[in-house]
């Protein structure tokens, strides 16, 4: 008879400070919970670091407040770095920064006397003599910081990226950030395909040798605005560029004298990143002066957008360049995120609408929030703040018990004056479709049925039937089915009327698959239609 073995077990164990609490596992770390961060930090930048058998914590005002559990505490020129284990924080002094994650002491960042340094395969690579060091995967350089100017470096310690242009900002002291942030620096991206020791500002980064330069927006405007271009963009095409609420900036740039120009080009763009985060592309082509793209190339530019972006459309200009060769194409793409959380009027508005039985009680509330907004919002930011409030507003619109159909449509027309983005809706609205049931069978029939009603009223004023979203049109969102697990033959039959019951709607007004789309485009060779289509 084998003998049971009995596993020792783990003790767990608190220690409460005024600042939060530690929690040990066997008198190791396994998490720390800050409920004071005020305090925190001033224990961070105030406190003394102290020894005990070889472990290190910290004393304030006399008393210790982190225990001697870790195996390295430094205080560095911005951040605060300890290390227990695998795992480490750095923290800013003003609040902010990692205070969980895993520390790898052969790969990556290190710290030694205050100093950071880096490291790969366990080699130092940079050493721990800066105040900041930053490395991007599959690049030749180095960021880093010393005496308060930031800087870059190769492996062999010498400078890269010396030539910095020029620019105004407020918000980096980084010369080239990469997912800009600010208006006035953004990274531009050059291909280059190859080392260019003579010039500084070629490196590899993600792989791929370019030339980092510093743009603007305002400067990406002037490129991609010109109303001599055969396809030209306008400064309402850029509104969302140039929007305060856009972020994560980044410009690339190549040249390519492949047959195939634009495919070219955009497989060299791909190499660079260009898919790799983005909701909104503007894409500006060039060819020499008396040759132009196929359609078959410009079909394949506008499906590589809508196969890879998220949300944001394509804005998409073509012109000619005399500085070109013969047989030469050149791409500029600028990517983006745009994004703002909505304010207390947008949520106190969307309530209205789903509250609201008549037009009147809406029309009410309208005046109520637009008294707010003048109130409580500055004059420059008024504007903005009402373009905010009503955005999205028909897509936001719910069933409401009571509200009779003709007082719907009433206030679908009213809305439709604020709310201009009624027109691209309708893939969202067939997904919202999708999902009524699905947690509740209870008044699903009348909620389709108002959704129904709904996208009726938009397709009638306006609304695209085949607007594509994310990869799909409308049609090809409802053949997926009704998102619901069935549980009696009841159920699946209803199911099956309600989506066959939206299939019809959308048929009705010339719905088609993505499929099907692409099928018909393909059989056009000029490529006039294609730059139609791409606007």
């Amino acid at each position: 008879m084998k003998k049971k073995r009995i596993q020792a077990k783990e003790t767990e164990s608190v220690l409460k400070y005024d600042w939060g609490k530690i929690t040990l596992q066997n008198q190791r770390i396994i998490s720390v919970n800050v409920e004071d961060w005020k305090l925190f930090s001033s224990i961070l930048k105030d406190g003394e670091i102290i020894e005990r058998n070889g472990l290190y914590g910290m004393t304030y005002n006399g008393q210790e407040m982190i225990p001697c559990l870790f195996d390295q505490i430094e205080k560095l020129k911005h951040t605060h770095f300890a290390r227990w284990n695998n795992s480490y924080w750095e923290l800013s002094y003003d609040g902010g920064g990692t205070l969980l994650n895993h520390y790898d002491e052969k790969d990556g960042f290190f710290v030694e006397n205050g100093k950071k340094g880096w490291r790969e395969n366990g080699e130092v690579v940079i050493p721990a003599q800066y105040d900041y060091v930053q490395h991007y995967r599959d690049s030749n350089f180095y960021e880093v910081e010393e005496n308060d100017e930031c800087f870059y470096l190769d492996a062999n310690l010498n400078r890269v990226l010396t030539y910095v242009r020029p620019m105004e900002s407020g918000m980096y002291k980084t010369p080239f950030p990469i997912r800009s942030n600010d208006q006035n620096i953004v990274v531009l991206q050059q291909y280059v395909a190859h080392e260019v020791p003579e010039d500084k500002n070629v490196v590899l980064l993600k792989g791929v040798w370019q030339r980092l330069d510093r743009t603007s927006t305002q400067e990406l405007t002037d490129i991609f605005i010109n109303p001599e271009d055969e396809c030209a963009l306008t400064k309402e095409d850029l509104a969302k560029l140039n929007d305060k609420y856009s972020y994560e900036y980044a410009a690339y740039s190549v040249v390519s004298n492949d047959a195939d120009g634009i495919k070219s080009c955009l497989s060299k763009l791909k190499e660079m990143g260009l898919h790799s985060n983005t909701w909104y592309y503007l894409v500006k082509v060039w060819k020499a002066l008396g040759e132009y793209p196929s359609a078959e190339e410009l079909r394949y530019l506008r499906y590589e957008i809508e196969n890879n972006g998220l949300i944001g459309q394509l804005h998409f200009a073509f012109g000619h360049d005399d500085k070109l060769v013969r047989g030469e194409t050149k791409m500029l793409a600028v990517t983006h995120y745009n994004e703002c959380a909505p304010s207390g009027f947008w949520h106190d508005w969307m309530d209205c609408i789903n509250e609201a039985k008549t037009l009147e009680e809406l029309q009410k509330d309208h005046r109520r929030i637009v008294r707010e907004i003048a109130k409580y919002i500055k004059p420059e930011d008024r504007t903005m703040a009402k373009s905010d409030t009503w955005e999205a507003s028909i897509l936001n619109m719910r069933y409401v018990k009571g509200r009779k159909k003709k007082e719907t449509e009433r206030i679908l027309q009213w809305l439709s004056r604020y709310d201009k983005s009624f027109v691209g809706i309708i893939p969202n609205l067939v997904t919202s479709y999708r999902y009524t049931g699905s947690w509740k069978m209870k008044g699903v029939v009348a909620e389709c049925e108002y959704m129904l009603q709904m996208m009726r009223w938009l397709l009638e004023h306006g609304a695209h039937v085949n607007r594509r979203y994310r990869g799909q049109t409308a049609l090809d969102i409802i053949l997926r089915g009704m998102a619901r697990t069935v549980k009696t033959d009841k159920e699946k039959e209803l199911m099956a009327r309600l989506q066959q019951k939206c299939i019809d709607l959308l048929s009705q007004y010339g719905a088609k698959t993505l499929a099907q789309i692409r099928e018909e485009e393909a059989l056009n060779t000029d490529y006039k239609v294609e730059l139609i289509r791409m606007k």
